[in-house]
This record gives structure tokens, C-alpha cells and sequence, in this order.
């Protein structure tokens, strides 16, 4: 059974591997309170050069089973659509993890939203739904729709890198 709790503390272990790959190149910090609110989930400070970048981690355990990655565009509460992931996303950089793959790809948010709204007038990729939820508050049908982007077919300059980890390593 799904359990919320369960669920943060997994995402939690899967981020520190990521903060512990990033590490190596930059101050890795989470975002305060009030830009965690905006989806953002780290500051990255380049220790050479000081830049710093917004940063959002998505952990997609199925992107390698399905060899694709998922696009969220749009909840679904009830009958109200609402614009969420991609179209509300407030990070330069977007770091999507395939843990059963032990890898990640680093991503150019601002190309990924101008490449994504052409896909979608287009018609280029396939439009999913979620599996159905229930909002716990009002029993009312919770959902998202995305894109599914084949991994394959994000390149450069939307895709900056991708990498394989390996988490002996990394965790020693």
C-alpha cells in the first residue's frame, strides 16, 4: 500500500545520491522554504566560478522499464485541470534520475519548455494520463497528464548530459 511517509523518506535517500554526484563540482544546498515552494529543490553554487543555479530533481523509477521520460503538464483534481510540471516549473535546471538505472540526465529547463510546447501543438509525442488517485481530502479523482518523451530523443541543447553513478562509490 502507498504510503506518503514512505514515499518522502525514499525520495529523500535517492536525492543525497544525487547531492553526493553533484558534490564533487558544486556547493550543494536545499532550497529555502519559500523557492522549495516553486518546485525547486536545490542550489547548485559552482565552487570554481560561483555560479549558482535552481535546481529540481524528478526520481522516474519507470522511465527505464518504458525507455521513456515523462512530462507532467497538467493535474487533474475532480474536473478542474490545473498547468503544473513543466509549464510551472521554476528551476534553470532540471536533474531527472532513473535510479533503476543508476543514472541521471542533466537538463536545460528554458530549451526543454520551448522544445515541449511545439511537441504538443504538434502532436509529435503521446499525451498520457496517470494512473487514477484519490485526493485524500475530498475523495475526488486526482490525476496528471504528460508527454512521453523517448530517452533517446532528447539531445543537445535541451539535453546538457547524462551519466551512469555507481552508488558503491558514491556512498562510501
Amino acid at each position: 500500500m502507498f504510503s506518503f511517509e514512505d514515499s518522502l523518506i525514499e525520495e529523500k535517500q535517492l536525492s543525497e545520491i544525487l547531492d553526493t554526484e553533484f558534490s564533487k563540482t558544486y556547493l550543494v544546498r536545499p532550497a529555502p522554504l519559500q523557492i522549495d515552494k516553486l518546485g525547486i529543490d536545490r542550489l547548485f553554487i559552482h565552487k570554481r566560478n560561483k555560479m549558482f543555479y535552481y535546481v529540481e530533481y524528478k526520481h522516474d523509477k519507470q522511465a527505464h522499464s518504458t525507455d521513456n521520460f515523462f512530462f507532467e503538464y497538467e493535474t487533474v483534481t475532480g474536473d478542474t485541470a490545473r498547468p503544473s510540471g513543466i509549464i510551472k516549473m521554476a528551476a534553470q535546471i532540471l536533474v531527472y534520475h532513473l535510479p533503476e538505472a543508476k543514472s541521471f540526465y542533466v537538463i536545460d529547463v528554458s530549451k526543454l519548455k520551448s522544445a515541449f510546447t511545439s511537441w504538443r501543438e504538434q502532436g509529435i509525442y503521446q499525451s498520457v494520463e496517470t494512473d487514477t488517485s484519490y485526493s485524500t481530502e475530498s475523495l475526488s479523482r486526482w490525476y496528471a497528464r504528460g508527454l512521453l518523451v523517448p530517452i533517446k530523443d532528447l539531445t543537445q541543447p535541451i539535453l546538457i548530459y547524462g551519466r551512469k553513478y555507481d552508488t558503491e562509490t558514491l556512498l562510501s
